[in-house]
């Protein structure tokens, strides 16, 4: 005995109009233009230097909380001056 409400009006197979079957849409990963700068890369990369050098006993927390800050500020001042010489060269 099935279930009174199996397979009723739904189908895991998509069909066109017509009712012919079509493939699946393959899905395409986009990556967004702000990762795609150099800038957040240089971000990343002294992060992830800074984070290890944290770990394994290079730098002392307050450190690596300066060195987070710094690279914080770097990287939005210079995203806000790229902005606005994009402003002003339209």
């Amino acid at each position: 005995m099935g279930d009174a409400h199996e397979n009723v009006g739904f189908s895991s197979e998509k069909t066109d109009h017509k009712g012919d079957k079509r493939e699946p849409a393959k899905r395409k990963i986009v990556v967004p233009s702000q990762l795609q700068s150099r800038k957040f890369w240089l971000a990343l990369a002294v992060l992830a230097s800074s984070t290890v050098a944290m770990f394994t006993g290079h730098v002392d927390p307050a450190q690596w909380m300066d060195s987070l800050m710094a690279v914080f500020g770097v990287y939005a001042v210079a995203n806000t001056a790229s902005k606005f010489q994009r402003k002003q060269t339209k």
